[in-house]
């Protein structure tokens, strides 16, 4: 909001990332210099993508993923553990993601850990 020769505007996030919780924390140390930063920061990234003063240009935000590679296989190990109880099925040791080999198929039984690990180390999508 423009009023005279000031802007006036309010902020508020969540704290549910890495970066939004940076932002706060480095924003919370910058006491009464909060605008001064945020000026500053503005104006580097439109240094940086000068378009973004064009009219009707759509500015889109994205961020990079912030979990490390064994935070997530953490997390998709969870996910699946989490399904496999809820479902009461186990996989076979010798599956390898449970899509492509039709010959093994889910049995009943209890999840172990070691088919688990072989299950995800067998994702490609995961590989650098």
């Amino acid at each position: 909001m423009r009023k005279a020769d000031k802007y006036r505007f309010s902020l508020q996030w969540s704290g549910n990332t890495q970066e939004r919780v940076a932002a706060g924390e480095l924003l919370e140390k910058l006491g009464n210099k909060k605008s001064d930063f945020i000026v500053l920061a503005i104006w580097e990234y439109l240094q940086r993508h000068p378009e973004a003063l064009m009219p009707g240009v759509k500015i889109q935000i994205t961020s990079p993923a912030t979990m490390s590679k064994e935070q997530m296989m953490a997390a998709i190990k969870n996910a699946v553990k989490t399904y496999m109880e809820e479902n009461h099925t186990a996989l076979h040791p010798l599956m390898d993601t449970g899509l492509e080999d039709a010959g093994h198929e889910n049995i009943p039984g209890d999840l172990s850990e070691d088919d688990l690990n072989v299950m995800l180390e067998n994702l490609s999508v995961f590989e650098s």
